[in-house]
């Protein structure tokens, strides 16, 4: 007999193989003792125990005990991460109903289950109590998302997360099929294929949008004033292109779609450029976070350091001190105190408004458009195995101020009031209507012709005392 090791095959004698199946039982029973008194320990947790005794009748009992006993261990894991790690300290006698529903909520209703299926229907169901940023990732999912923090991925372009059961809109993605069909901040993507997602863990609903480039999938949703239809549309390579810049009518424009790798870096080439293009001239900018739906934190702190000389820039606090981050500028203003103008609407979320806030507090650009998304918790990836993985809300982003634009948004300095739409209460001091500005670039954009008025005017003041005569 030959086995192999290490890419070398040796022969046993006889001998050898019965004393290494002696080896090999040992080995088992001692696993099996200690995964026995794991078991215990986890079930010495009266919340834990109540669990487990409610899902045992479900359980298929011809299961090895060993697999029953990886289930309890991936639940007990996830479960003791929750309780310690989640942002807010959660009622851990909720987290045990939702996971008792997430059970019995599976299809048909489960019987003679296998123990793995329980334990990520148990998570999701668990998971579902939590803010809707926190999910649970299949390993498909999970491949997706390692891809696209590199730029490239494929599906329809959408960046969504779970609103009270509903899959919602945070942006559409640059020149995507998302984007060229008009999909917008906000929109609820009720169906896919004529299949409703209410009631779907957040993995699950884009699992079912994503599929081979070239396919059709036929998406229904529904708009803020209850505008009701449907498209289809063909999956593709979506290849970000996170950093576009040109100088339009004599400023630099800088369009920073997601916070990715290298994008720091991208901005700082932009900057060069247009001292280059402009020289002689006082170099303005204005940078566009419009539908950034975010990205990397260590992005969006070096893009905001590049136009600040000092001062803090953000906060990710969470329950444990000692993993508490704060960052602050590094000396010298790279941009060397270029005036700035920075654009938000309610698709620019997490990482965008980390940079528009961070701004916007130091005085170092007038930030313009509309508030934006509300996206104040950072998510922690933790992998499971099998290449699945939780994300899970474990800090919240504070300002330089000390407050938190969770849940409530960026509010701009001059609010550009869509066309059709009325002036509402709550907007920033400072409202304009978006048929007074002048348009810009090629597709007209009056909020981008606004933010050039600006710039030309020298100062707010001007700006607003000349769109009132």
């Amino acid at each position: 007999m030959v086995l192999g090791h290490t890419g070398t095959e040796f022969p046993l004698t006889r001998g050898q193989l019965v004393i290494a199946a002696i080896v090999i039982a040992a080995v088992i029973i001692l696993s099996r003792l200690f995964l026995d008194r794991d078991t215990a320990q986890l079930r010495g947790d009266p919340a834990l125990a109540g669990f487990f005794e409610s899902v045992a009748p479900y359980i298929d009992p011809e299961q090895p005990a060993t697999r029953v006993m990886d289930f309890e261990r991936l639940f007990a894991a996830v479960y003791a991460r929750v309780v310690r790690d989640y942002v807010d300290e959660p009622d851990e006698s909720v987290l045990i109903d939702g996971a008792i529903s997430g059970v019995m909520d599976l299809s048909p209703i489960p019987e003679g289950e296998p123990a793995e299926r329980l334990a990520l229907a148990a998570i999701d169901g668990m998971f579902s109590t939590l803010d809707p940023h926190s999910t649970l990732y299949s390993a498909e999912a999970f491949g997706e998302i390692k891809v696209q923090s590199k730029g490239r991925f494929g599906g329809l372009g959408l960046e969504v997360t779970m609103d009270r059961g509903l899959v919602k809109v945070v942006s559409p993605i640059d020149d995507t099929p998302a984007e060229k069909a008009g999909i917008r901040a906000g929109d609820v993507i009720t169906h896919v294929d004529g299949e409703s997602l209410r009631g779907l863990a957040l993995s699950e609903a884009i699992r079912r949008m994503r599929g081979k480039i070239g396919t059709k999938v036929a998406i229904s949703l529904r708009r803020r004033n209850g505008d009701t239809w449907d498209l289809t549309l063909s999956r593709e390579m979506i290849r970000l292109r996170p950093v576009r810049s040109r100088v339009e009518e004599g400023v630099g424009y800088v369009r920073i779609s997601a916070f990715n790798e290298h994008v720091a870096d991208r901005l700082r080439g932009a900057i060069a450029d247009f001292r280059g293009q402009l020289a002689g001239k006082r170099l303005d900018v204005v940078l566009d976070l419009r539908s950034n739906p975010g990205g990397l934190l260590s992005q969006a702190v070096s893009v905001a350091d590049t136009f600040l000389a000092e001062g803090p820039i953000v906060s990710a606090l969470g329950r444990i001190e000692e993993r508490n981050q704060r960052f602050e500028a590094k000396p010298g203003d790279i941009a060397e105190s270029a005036a700035l103008v920075v654009l938000i609407d309610a698709g620019s979320a997490s990482a965008s408004e980390v940079v528009a806030s961070a701004l916007q507090y130091h005085g170092r650009a007038v930030v313009m458009g509309s508030r934006s998304f509300g996206k104040g918790t950072v998510q922690t990836i933790v992998p499971l195995r099998n290449g699945m993985a939780v994300r899970l809300s474990t800090h919240r982003y504070h300002t330089p101020s000390g407050a938190t634009f969770d849940g409530t948004g960026v509010r701009p300095d001059v609010t550009i009031v869509p066309a059709g739409e009325e002036h509402k209460a709550g907007w920033s001091e400072h409202a304009l209507d978006a048929v007074d500005c002048p348009p810009a670039g090629d597709k007209g954009d009056r909020v981008l012709g606004c933010a050039v008025a600006l710039l030309r005017a020298g100062n707010l003041e001007s700006f607003l005392a000349g769109m009132r005569r």
